[in-house]
């Protein structure tokens, strides 16, 4: 028996793309009952998943899939009319299909119970069944007098008549899916009159690497080879011309036949297959080849910064002119690295419809979702982690931000409520933005709350802007809410998400107005490992500071400092920022280096928040990589990780967000 296991996550990569497409489709499916299109587009997701279920040996999963199709046949074939029952128990079906999915991801089997939902299908369907649409499933062999008339009125009305041998991988062991990608664009371009061996036994996979199709078309041979030579696992394409003598013909037969035309369209077959494969030419590759690949870049960054200090020691004009070349092409080859680790942060926003959909009709709601910025791409390792924040802050929106439909209507508003979810770029960070058009955030009611709870004393809220009452939401265990929900409640948690957003180097924020609505806006950066900084000194130690955190550096007097409430205070075009002298703060022994006039400072920035810090000498920029302290010293406040030097010295990098705060 065959091994699957090699090709377990090509299945469940597969798998979960046509999955995320029938979810897409049934929303879209939802909103408008008569687009035949999207059925079909459903249907032939269905289909493939069948297929590759059926080839990976999971009985199950083809099982549920091929109930699955019967319906959707029905409703292409007007047959069956959608209504709300059988949306719910189409998508009542696909969560049956990702809990197998993800069963078989953690190493099991898809041996999950489907008998309900078996049930709830064959009831949509009037408890008769149905295989899939004869225009896909029909046995295609008609008799070689019909084929030949067939091909003579085609010829007569100016058509070509082909025979196309498609000979997959030896490798392929999907070849239902892959198949059934061939005969979607063959489709396309006419019409099959013939398949070898039928379609049933292709269906059914009941073929060693190669079939044929017969197919009627306006297309010439090189147009077909070139389209089908973009399906992947597909080794090669032949195509031949068919006339009476080739109609009877076997796969080994028609082949012989095929070589006098391919001779004669040798040179520009061959263009063309080169052509076709150079321009769909793609590879998957595991993210762990990904972040081997950056470990050593890494490792190279660093010995190049030993190598710019060697040059600098050495003053050789040849030497520097190399490390110079060197610095180009590491710039080229970073840019290369992490944007093969960048991916669209779409794969992320997809999964968030099918949930609002669910927990809106779960709260009595309703709620549309927008989507904006889906191509926005981010760090792989971000796009892993964030996913969870994103939910909790969506669910949290629908529950308690958006109100009952009735509590809309009082309220004039629409009793669709919004939820607009934003990413987009801006400089070196990537936004995220969740709003609603809600009741927004009480601000009293989580003063209340924090007094309650002794985060804060009664005089001190009096001192709090809206916005220093909305952070309070963020502190461990805080909750506004009248009773625990299963979904959410306003606060529950936020202190999860907000950790979670800054071990990734991000910061969350949020703004309301009451009863217009909320807004949370994550800051991420666009990639986790590779920084530009900032090297300084601090008495005998070494500091690093990300670049994306400084405004400027400056010179600065002891004069020109001043003192309010005790602390230190300096000037920075006409506003006064906290003066704070890194020593102090880090803590580092020494008497302090006396400067004879200016004092190296550092001008930082934390969305409106900004200090100034005083160091005791410039190093210069430098690109770092970013090392984890890891578990053994865990979180140290203000110290974001560790980076090596060119000299092998270890430097702390500063988290400048928690120095200023």
């Amino acid at each position: 028996m065959m091994d699957t296991n090699q090709y377990l996550d090509l299945f469940l990569e597969e798998s979960r793309e046509h999955l995320q497409n029938m979810d897409k489709g049934l929303l879209d499916l939802e909103q408008s009952h008569d687009n035949l299109e999207v059925v079909n587009e459903i249907f032939r997701s269905a289909h493939t998943l069948k297929g590759m279920a059926g080839s990976m040996g999971f009985d199950t999963m083809m099982e549920l899939t091929h109930q699955l199709e019967n319906i959707l046949d029905a409703i292409r074939n007007n047959e069956t009319m959608i209504d709300g029952t059988i949306i719910d128990t189409l998508f009542s079906a696909a969560d049956q299909l990702e809990k197998m999915v993800d069963r078989i991801a953690g190493g099991g089997r898809d041996d999950v119970d489907i008998s309900k939902i078996m049930t709830e299908l064959k009831q949509v369907m009037g408890e008769q069944e149905r295989y899939p649409s004869q225009s896909t499933t029909t046995e295609i062999h008609p008799s070689d007098d019909f084929l030949s008339d067939v091909i003579e009125q085609a010829k007569d009305q100016g058509f070509n008549v082909w025979q196309i041998e498609v000979i997959l991988s030896k490798e392929c062991v999907l070849k239902v899916a892959r198949a059934y990608m061939v005969f979607q664009i063959v489709e396309q371009l006419g019409e099959i009159i013939e398949t070898i061996p039928v379609v049933e036994v292709i269906e059914e996979g009941e073929f060693d690497s190669t079939f044929a199709i017969k197919l009627i078309t306006k297309n010439d041979a090189r147009d077909i080879q070139a389209k089908l030579m973009g399906v992947s696992e597909v080794d090669s394409i032949h195509v031949s011309a068919l006339d009476k003598e080739s109609i009877g013909l076997g796969l080994e037969e028609a082949a012989s036949q095929q070589v006098t035309y391919q001779n004669q369209m040798a040179t520009s077959a061959v263009t063309s297959k080169t052509k076709a494969k150079s321009a769909n030419r793609t590879i998957r590759v595991s993210t762990q080849r990904l972040d081997e690949l950056m470990n050593l870049f890494e490792e190279f960054i660093i010995n190049k910064g030993r190598i710019e200090m060697i040059a600098r020691r050495l003053k050789d004009q040849e030497l520097n002119e190399t490390v110079e070349e060197v610095e180009r092409t590491s710039g080229d080859l970073q840019d290369i690295i992490l944007n093969l680790r960048m991916e669209p942060i779409e794969q992320v926003f997809n999964r968030f419809p099918k949930m609002v959909r669910s927990v809106s009709k779960d709260l009595g709601k309703k709620i549309n979702l927008e989507m904006v910025g889906v191509d926005t791409e981010l760090d792989r390792n971000v796009i892993d982690e964030i996913g969870d924040p994103l939910v909790h802050l969506i669910r949290n929106s629908m529950d308690h931000g958006i109100e009952l439909p009735e509590k809309r209507r009082d309220a004039n508003k629409d009793e669709i409520g919004r939820i607009m979810l934003r990413a987009y770029h801006s400089g070196n960070h990537v936004f995220i933005e969740i709003e609603d058009d809600g009741s927004g955030i009480n601000c009293n009611k989580i003063a209340s709350k924090a007094v309650e709870k002794g985060l804060i004393s009664i005089e001190e809220v009096e001192l709090l802007s809206n916005k220093e009452v909305y952070e309070l939401m963020f502190h461990s265990g805080f909750s506004t809410a009248d009773k625990v929900s299963d979904i959410s409640g306003r606060g529950v948690g936020l202190d999860v998400v907000k950790n979670k957003i800054e071990s990734l180097g991000g910061t969350v924020d949020v703004d309301s107005e009451e009863g217009r609505g909320s807004i949370f806006t994550i800051k991420l950066p666009l990639t986790l490992s590779i920084i530009s900084s900032m090297l300084v000194n601090v008495q005998e130690e070494t500091y690093a500071l990300p670049l994306n955190s400084i405004v400027e550096t400056a010179l600065v007097t002891e004069d020109s400092l001043m003192k309010a409430n005790g602390e230190e205070m300096y000037e920075y075009r006409g506003r006064m920022i906290p003066f704070r002298r890194l020593q102090q703060v880090l803590q580092v022994s020494g008497d302090g280096i006396q400067h004879n006039k200016y004092i190296p400072t550092i001008i930082v920035q934390n969305d409106k928040e900004m200090a100034c810090f005083a160091v005791d000498r410039f190093i210069g920029q430098q690109e770092i990589v970013i090392k984890s302290l890891g578990n053994y010293l865990g979180d140290v406040h203000s110290i974001a990780g560790a980076t090596i030097l060119g000299n092998g010295q270890v430097a702390l990098i500063l988290d400048c967000m928690s120095m200023i705060s």
